[in-house]
């Protein structure tokens, strides 16, 4: 049988798992009473309660992602390739090669991993926080606007351990274009795909994957599938088993 923690966390009630998201927690909650009549308890009124609380602890997770795609585009702000495509592909490699803790839904669409509802949610909130203003039909696509690097002292708390994660990947991709970071990116999912089931990660198996993910990869030649899984395995960015 499961302890309450389990059981609480199967419920969706996350708890905090270091200082940074303790002191969020605590903040959170400084105002509830804990004080409990025992004839008064209402098992609907509990749930209820959870599911709050669980929407505004999603609602930090929301604001570290915002943070940290934020801090990405300050960085890359005169890029011309820093559009929507490249800074999903940094997420998810923020995310699936350092392990850093945020939460995504990345779905196999035909340009890789793809979350079109945080990216585009992301601009909302980017416009509304006066941070920056995504620009369809211009380079670079994001521009700055008057409050732009308020960001960082929420980034800072919320990623403080993960600095020289975040930052290796900034400056390890940002002279990468669309079509060079899909193409790693889109391998780095393929090769991981592979590793779960089982086998054994080849140049062969690999490109065989990344043909078969979507007409799309079709626009990479074999000798660009080869030459980026060797500068992968040179740089250290595959899946690990």
């Amino acid at each position: 049988m499961k302890n309450n923690t389990d059981l609480l966390g199967a419920l969706g009630f996350i708890f905090p798992t270091n200082s940074d998201q303790l002191s969020d927690f605590e903040t959170l909650y400084e105002d509830y009473e804990f004080e409990v009549n025992e004839k008064s308890i209402n098992p609907k009124r509990i749930l209820r309660r959870l599911s709050e609380e669980k929407d505004d602890l999603s609602k930090i997770d929301y604001h570290r992602r915002l943070t940290l795609a934020a801090e990405i585009v300050y960085q890359l702000i005169d890029d011309r390739y820093m559009g929507h495509l490249k800074l999903e592909k940094m997420l998810y490699l923020c995310k699936n090669l350092k392990n850093i803790s945020i939460h995504t839904n990345f779905l196999k669409q035909a340009m890789g991993p793809h979350d079109p509802v945080m990216i585009r949610s992301f601009d909302k909130r980017f416009l509304i926080s006066k941070w920056f203003r995504y620009n369809f039909n211009s380079f670079p696509k994001y521009t700055l606007l008057e409050k732009a690097g308020e960001h960082r002292t929420w980034f800072n708390r919320y990623f403080n351990n993960d600095l020289d994660d975040i930052n290796y990947i900034i400056q390890t991709f940002k002279a990468f274009n669309g079509d060079q970071i899909e193409l790693v990116v889109t391998i780095f999912d393929c090769w991981a795909d592979i590793i779960e089931d089982d086998m054994e990660p080849s140049i062969g198996l690999i490109s065989k994957k990344v043909y078969g993910w979507s007409e799309n990869k079709a626009k990479f030649k074999p000798e660009q599938i080869e030459n980026a899984i060797s500068w992968m395995k040179q740089n250290g960015i595959f899946p690990k088993s």
